[in-house]
This record gives C-alpha cells, sequence and structure tokens, in this order.
C-alpha cells in the first residue's frame, strides 16, 4: 500500500513537472489614434527573442488573434500603412487582461 502511495505521489509530481505551458487567446486589437475607429487589414506581427512567432491581418472587426503564455514578454507590432504603434515588451497576464489594443499614428 505504502508502495503504491509513493508511486501516485510520484507521478503527481512528475506530471506537475512535465506539464507544457499552455497558451491563452489574446486578442490584438488595431485602432487608428485619430478617429478611434478599428482597422480592417492591418499587420500584426509578435514577437519573441527576435524570433517571428505569429502575424497576419486584423479581421473586420480590426481584431487578430494569438497565442501567448502567461509570463512571458513578447514584441507586438501593429501596422497600416504609414501608421504603426507596437509594445516591444509586452507581459502576457491573462489574469489582468487578454485584450491587447493598439493605437496606430504616424
Amino acid at each position: 500500500m505504502r508502495a503504491y502511495i509513493a508511486l501516485l505521489g510520484l507521478l503527481a509530481l512528475l506530471s506537475i513537472a512535465i506539464l507544457p505551458a499552455v497558451a491563452v487567446k489574446f486578442s490584438i486589437y488595431a485602432y487608428d489614434k485619430e478617429s478611434n475607429t478599428l482597422i480592417q487589414n492591418a499587420i500584426v506581427k509578435v514577437w519573441q527573442n527576435n524570433n517571428l512567432l505569429n502575424g497576419g491581418n486584423t479581421d473586420k472587426n480590426g481584431c487578430f488573434v494569438a497565442y501567448l503564455i502567461d509570463g512571458n514578454r513578447y514584441h507586438i507590432r501593429a501596422e497600416y500603412y504609414n501608421k504603426f504603434d507596437d509594445f516591444p515588451d509586452y507581459l502576457a497576464d491573462s489574469a489582468k487582461s487578454a485584450r491587447i489594443d493598439l493605437n496606430l499614428h504616424i
């Protein structure tokens, strides 16, 4: 019986130790800073340690979805023609908010 309990304890510890980090859905919104309207087709890019992880265009609602790992830092940038905004050192924390607003300006 003790061996069984010890084995269960060891398995529990191993499962915690090797549990992969879970990515959380973050919604990145691109706004025109002057008009405060959402921008469709803005280009959004997400980097970590100078490595491009994700990129694409905002949808008709001005939103781009990215899956980020809480506690990690990212560089997030949105561009639309000659306007841009970015967070060069964004700390992902879905407990505070899983929404990222970028206000694009010249």
